[in-house]
């Protein structure tokens, strides 16, 4: 089915190669598009790093709270649009860029007792999306459906300090990176209801049997206690599904600018195929003859908690404006 769908795409994409010559003397509309998305987050890493640090290999090791900072403003639409006429049709070329970053936090506790307060530093989701679709224009109805690709990808540095029992904390980068490219179908409708004002309804989709390029996780973390040294590295795929449904007005400003806002929701469901770590466990207390080992009990649930598929869920208001150049 994926190499279906794939061939079906890069034929799409020779068809309108061949056809653009053609228009070469047709006059295209340049729009420049900018704006924000501004609503929460519940991030999937979450949950999973939630039972990770739960179950603590087979037993029971700290209960985090909930995450902190995840209200999101993310840049979106960032880019250009190109619109060549077809007729009283258009042909539409697109791209985008979508940018968040936030500096996440969480506290968490141990029946050590003890306290630990982990942030994700430099937390950022970044995306690249490009498309081709076809305008419809029907009276004052607009339909543009399209096609097109996202590449995904997520980086952040993994920081803990812990009090209690013991003081323990992160030593070294502490990286996590993950990225995927992933094809998408999308549709936008647009009514105008008087001159100046029109209301849109866009949906954008990649569900699972859509192709995942080049998905990719790496992650490693380095905790120094006294006297206990944990260290974790991890390896995996990364595929992503996700919708994202948009429904808003748009003002006609002047000819050439137009407001568009409204509400924007995305569900993205992940998960870490092939997912593979190296949990090593070691006392450096030197005196008492010291020990380490792999950390057979952690491996086993790590591979239960990220291979399997978690949703991530973010939006609420957006709002942006488009320049005809």
């Amino acid at each position: 089915m994926k190499k279906n769908l794939n061939r079906i795409f890069l034929a799409t994409v020779l068809v309108l190669a061949f056809l653009l010559p053609s228009l070469a003397n047709a006059k295209p509309t340049i729009r420049i598009n900018a704006g924000g998305w501004y609503g929460e987050q519940t991030p999937e890493l979450e949950k999973r790093f939630f039972l990770d640090d739960l179950l603590g290999g087979f037993g029971f090791g700290r209960f985090n709270l909930d995450w902190e900072n995840t209200s999101t403003f993310t840049l979106y639409p960032l880019g250009l649009e190109i619109f060549l006429p077809m007729g009283k049709n258009e042909l539409v070329i697109g791209g985008n860029l979508i940018n968040h970053s936030a500096n996440i936090t969480y506290t968490g506790f141990t029946f050590s007792p003890a306290i630990s307060f982990t942030t994700l530093k430099n937390y950022k989701s970044r995306d690249y999306e490009a498309y081709l679709g076809y305008a419809f224009k029907i009276d004052k109805l607009r339909l543009t459906p399209r096609v097109g690709f996202r590449r995904h990808s997520e980086s952040f540095n993994y920081e803990e300090l812990t009090f209690g029992g013991n003081i323990a904390f992160t030593v070294s980068d502490n990286v996590w990176e993950a990225s995927v490219i992933s094809l998408f179908m999308a549709g936008e409708l647009k009514y105008q209801v008087a001159p100046k004002f029109s209301i849109l309804v866009d949906l954008m989709i990649s569900p699972p049997f859509l192709a995942n390029w080049g998905g990719k996780m790496n992650h490693e973390r380095m905790v120094l206690g006294f006297p206990i040294l944990t260290y974790d590295r991890s390896e995996s795929g990364y595929e992503m599904s996700f919708n994202r449904f948009t429904l808003g007005a748009e003002v006609a400003l002047t000819k050439k600018i137009k407001l568009q806002f409204g509400v924007r929701q995305e569900s993205i469901s992940v998960k870490y195929p092939d997912f593979y770590s190296l949990p090593i466990v070691a006392n450096i207390n030197t005196g008492a003859g010291g020990f380490g080992g792999f950390d057979l009990g952690e491996f086993i649930t790590d591979l239960f908690i990220y291979s399997s598929s978690k949703t991530s869920e973010k939006g609420l208001l957006f709002a942006s404006v488009s320049i005809d150049i």
